[in-house]
C-alpha cells in the first residue's frame, strides 16, 4: 500500500515533463561560437549573439526587451505584439541558451532568407 503525503498525494514517483524533440542542422555559416541565442527557421538553427540582432533589428530588440520585461502595455506603433507574443510563447532553454522558434507564422522569413538577411547585416558591418 502507498503512502499518503500531507498534500494528498500518493509516493509514487513522478514522471519527468519531457521537452519537445526537433528535428534540426546547425546552419553552417551563421553559428557564432560565442553566441548567447538560439534562431531556429524550418529544421535549420542559427547561434547569434543577442546584442548584435538587436542593434540591427528593431523587431528582435522589442523581442529580447518583452522576453526580459513583458510585453508591454503601450507598445510602440512597429511592435508586432501578435507575432512576438506567439515567438515568446515557443521559447525553450537549450544547454543554457533561449531558443526561439520562427516557423509557426508565414510572415516569418524562411531559413534561407533569414540567413540572406543575417549575411547583409554582416557585409554592412
Amino acid at each position: 500500500m502507498k503512502r499518503k503525503l500531507e498534500d494528498g498525494k500518493d509516493g509514487s514517483a513522478a514522471s519527468p515533463v519531457m521537452k519537445s524533440q526537433h528535428t534540426f542542422t546547425n546552419h553552417e555559416k551563421h553559428w557564432t561560437r560565442d553566441g548567447n541565442v538560439l534562431v531556429q527557421i524550418n529544421g535549420v538553427r542559427f547561434k547569434l549573439i543577442q546584442s548584435r540582432l538587436s542593434s540591427q533589428s528593431t523587431w528582435f530588440a522589442h523581442l529580447f526587451d518583452a522576453q526580459e520585461n513583458g510585453l508591454p502595455e503601450s507598445p510602440p506603433e512597429d511592435f508586432d505584439y501578435k507575432n512576438i507574443e506567439e515567438t515568446l510563447n515557443s521559447v525553450e532553454v537549450v544547454d543554457g541558451l533561449d531558443l526561439f522558434f520562427l516557423d509557426a507564422n508565414k510572415k516569418y522569413p524562411t531559413s534561407e532568407e533569414f540567413s540572406s538577411l543575417l549575411t547583409a547585416m554582416d557585409e554592412a558591418m
